[in-house]
């Protein structure tokens, strides 16, 4: 119960973010060049986070605060390229948990991101009438729920053993391919 509360809290700020900045992200930044360098960004701020972190917290004990705090970091995942796991990782790696607690808070944020961006695309594509598609889409978002929750349990597992430096370099090189292009 206090983990559901804590995600419902931590959710707050996506929807109201989304909701004012959606057009000025969908006209502005849906070009290769921001995603890249969000893409680039975001891989540098994980690493020097990861590097220089501190783990003091524990999940059990996580506050309101710092899970309004995480939840507002999540918001910038509106912007293309940037990674809503790898941000919500990072600012829990920034405010003091282990990698593995980062990456469960990340999972547990993700089902309230998941489902309201969801139901908006669900909103937004009923009201273009095109019902005929409907079936794939469902099936796209079972698909894509059971392959996340798939590779967020092997990312658990293994994370403590390889670190997030193959996730770092794999975003810097994307990043830089989609510069180059």
């Amino acid at each position: 119960r206090h983990y559901l509360k804590l995600m419902i809290f931590a959710s707050i700020p996506l929807p109201i973010i989304g909701i004012i900045f959606i057009d000025y992200v969908s006209l502005y930044m849906r070009n290769v060049q921001p995603i890249a360098i969000m893409t680039i960004i975001f891989a540098l701020v994980l690493y020097f986070v990861d590097i220089n972190r501190e783990e003091s917290k524990k999940i059990i004990n996580c506050s309101y605060s710092l899970m309004f705090f995480i939840g507002l970091m999540q918001t910038l995942a509106i912007m293309p390229g940037v990674s809503r796991a790898g941000v919500v990782i990072t600012a829990a790696l920034l405010v003091g948990f282990t990698r593995k607690d980062s990456i469960r808070i990340s999972f547990l944020l993700s089902i309230p991101a998941i489902f309201m961006a969801s139901t908006y695309q669900t909103v937004e594509f009923l009201s273009t009438n095109e019902v005929i598609i409907m079936k794939d889409y469902i099936l796209g978002f079972l698909l894509s729920f059971v392959f996340s929750y798939l590779t967020i349990r092997l990312f658990i597992s293994t994370i403590n053993k390889v670190t997030f430096s193959p996730y770092i370099i794999y975003r810097i090189v994307l990043g830089t391919i989609l510069l180059i292009i």
